[in-house]
């Protein structure tokens, strides 16, 4: 699943606090900056942006720029430049298409006796 180029949210500017960029993504840039759609422009260093994802993937992705345009992060893929320092993102979609992985309490008994968050048995 993809998000439509055509409803992809307009750059933002960043905030020392952070914002939540496309209603899914939650983003720590260095005040100052822009945070917005990669589009399909190249990550320097790269043959094409994000060259292990599809280009319609890659196109939709979270940067960060400077007001006049130069990318300086695009966290997802790991690519910082100067100035991009700190730059962070994490998908936090506000209805996911599946919940936290279940597991049943008998399955996780011994790793979290081991961990200290269950008492001993008997």
């Amino acid at each position: 699943l993809a998000r439509e180029p055509a409803l992809v949210a307009p750059p933002a500017a960043s905030c020392a606090s952070g914002l939540v960029w496309d209603r899914r993504w939650r983003v720590r840039a260095p005040a100052g900056l822009v945070v917005g759609a990669l589009g399909r422009g190249s990550v320097p260093g790269r043959p094409r942006a994000g060259a292990e994802l599809p280009a319609r993937l890659a196109a939709v992705l979270p940067s960060v720029r400077t007001a006049e345009g130069r990318l300086v992060a695009v966290p997802s893929l790991g690519w910082c430049a100067e100035g991009g320092e700190g730059a962070a993102v994490c998908f936090a979609p506000p209805a996911p298409l599946a919940g936290p992985p279940f597991m049943p309490a008998h399955a996780t008994g011994g790793a979290m006796r081991a961990a200290g968050l269950q008492g001993s048995a008997g």
